[in-house]
């Protein structure tokens, strides 16, 4: 596995994560996240 197919395995799982946690504590639709969650994933990016 290539670094960079390695990067996109990770963010693939933490965009997961962070749709998991969403759902959890702000009750948005599967597949959606909240402003804030959105910021989170934007800087994990």
């Amino acid at each position: 596995m290539t670094v960079d197919e390695k990067r996109q395995l990770e963010l693939k799982t933490m965009y997961q994560i962070i749709g998991i946690y969403c759902r959890d504590k702000h009750h948005t639709p599967k597949g959606e996240l909240c402003e804030e969650c959105q910021d989170v994933w934007h800087y994990a990016e």
